[in-house]
């Protein structure tokens, strides 16, 4: 691999975290690598769900942001490495810094070792890893792949930039590694560095893509870890877009994409088909919002009663679960729905909740408002929209159960139209657990142009741009009037958690 390993006496003595919340313990284990000194580093390995020692698998380096603490590796993780890189068949290491110095402030010393390490008990794809890091692990980042660029087949960062001047000036250094910069546009600071190191890669020609997210935080909430692990995906050395890319000598500009033909131009959906229990839901959620401090609307109207005298208690949920910015929003009345001084609160936030109940109510109350037009406003600015049962179907285009005498009723003429944030689409949910399964069909037969989605409990679809994946407990099954024409039995695609799907194409992928 170009470069000589010294001999190391490696021990690995590893346990298996039990993180309170239990999402993650299956996908990443801790492990101490004594190091040369006598000193111990202690990093989080991700290993892919179906790991064979004989195979070759890609490798991702991946530095933790802040205080570079477990905590904040602990965040990395659940945010971007953890569950998404196992389930595409990744290895990710994800190291503490030691000591509390940081990985630009001399812990990058060991970085080499714990490289070494790794390559001793895997097999890595090219013998190079990718590269990557968040905030102060972007610093990092930069800082380990100017010492020992031979190493790294790629470079990303959110944000990042060369930690001080003598790293500047040795940017040539980084000739033939792909660049890839991601900021928030609020964090002018950060943005203004980015900035500067693009341009000088460029007088370099050095292959750098800089992507500012207006309008975001520090660490831009649209990168969550789809995105970035579709991006590293790419970059894999068999991966002929990477092959077109590393053959160019200029910088290549990031080719415009095709508008989404079914979900939001911007921003996530999240989509629940009732039952909250596994937590990764509820974390998921947050992330695409984020962070604990994106600011939440919840949306309550969809259950019955009169729900003014304590509208507070429906944000304890979210603030429970982590959430620290909640305002709960209610009315029954379209037109107080149409009042500037109403949405008020829509105007500042980064995620809206949308409660179980029934989802006429909602309707009622919202469609054709100002407030359902400040719903769309949500996603356009990158936030992230979830709802759980009535929640979950609010958010197709064509409503199912939306007939106020009963929800057995698939099909009520005066309630046929949800918000249409998937346009084209018909949400049903509790399909497993309610044995609903085949109500969807006589929807499908009356309305064959629509694509429908039945959720079950406890799970939930994922959705950005035409893009979906399951996460939860159970199942999401697909309709279409292709598989009804051919009657496939069942008349349903069933997927299970992990799985993805194209909304456009109708395609698993």
């Amino acid at each position: 691999m170009g470069y000589t390993q010294k001999a190391l006496r490696c021990i690995f003595a590893g346990c298996m975290l039990l993180i309170a919340t239990g999402t993650m313990a299956q996908d990443h284990e801790y492990l101490n690598l004594v190091l040369e000194d006598g000193s111990t580093l202690r990093y989080a390995l991700v290993l892919p769900h179906h790991f064979d020692p004989q195979s070759e698998y890609p490798a991702l380096l991946a530095l933790p942001p802040g205080p570079q603490t477990k905590e904040r590796v602990e965040a990395g993780l659940s945010r971007y490495w953890g569950r998404e890189a196992a389930g595409r068949q990744w290895i990710v290491v994800s190291p503490i810094a030691p000591g509390g110095r940081l990985f630009f402030q001399g812990s990058e010393k060991f970085i080499p070792q714990l490289l070494d390490a790794i390559q001793e008990r895997f097999l890595i794809e090219g013998d190079k890893f990718h590269l990557a890091g968040v905030s102060n692990g972007g610093r990092s980042a930069f800082r380990v792949a100017l010492n020992w660029p031979e190493r790294f087949h790629d470079l990303i960062v959110l944000p990042g930039f060369p930690p001080n001047g003598r790293d500047f000036s040795r940017l040539d250094r980084l000739q033939g590694i792909p660049i890839y910069m991601f900021a928030g546009g609020k964090d002018k600071k950060w943005v203004a560095e980015e900035e500067r190191t693009a341009e000088e890669l460029k007088k370099l020609d050095i292959e750098a893509h800089l992507e500012v997210f207006p309008g975001e935080g520090h660490v831009p909430a649209s990168m969550d870890g789809e995105r970035l692990m579709d991006l590293l995906e790419m970059l894999r050395p068999a991966s002929p877009v990477a092959a077109q890319s590393a053959s160019e000598s200029a910088p290549v500009p990031a080719q415009p994409s095709a508008p989404p033909k079914v979900g939001p131009a911007r921003g996530h959906l999240v989509i629940v088909g009732g039952g909250m229990d596994d937590p990764v839901i509820l974390e998921t959620f947050m992330n695409l919002a984020g962070g604990p401090d994106a600011p939440l609307v919840v949306i309550p109207t969809a259950l019955e009663g009169d729900l003014t005298e304590d509208l507070d208690r429906f944000a304890l949920p979210f603030r429970e679960g982590g959430f620290t910015d909640v305002v709960v929003l209610h009315t029954r009345d379209p037109n107080i729905a149409d009042t500037d001084a109403f949405l008020a609160p829509l105007l500042r936030a980064s995620a809206v909740w949308f409660g179980g109940g029934r989802q006429w109510r909602l309707v009622d109350a919202y469609l054709d408002t100002l407030t359902e037009q400040a719903f769309h406003q949500v996603l356009a600015r990158g936030g992230v929209i979830g709802g759980s049962s009535a929640g979950a179907t609010i958010q197709g285009s064509y409503l199912v159960r939306g007939a106020p005498e009963g929800n057995t009723v698939m099909m009520a003429p005066g309630h046929e139209r949800g918000f249409g944030f998937l346009r084209g689409v018909a949400i049903d949910q509790h399909v497993i657990s309610r044995e609903r399964e085949n109500d969807m069909v006589p929807v499908i037969e009356a309305h064959p142009e629509l694509l429908g989605l039945g959720i079950d409990e406890n799970t939930a679809l994922v959705v950005q741009g035409d893009r979906a994946r399951v996460i939860g407990a159970s199942q999401v099954l697909v309709y279409g009037n292709e598989r009804l024409q051919a009657r496939e039995d069942p008349p349903w695609l069933s997927l299970s958690p992990g799985d993805r799907f194209d909304l456009a194409t109708r395609r698993q992928q």
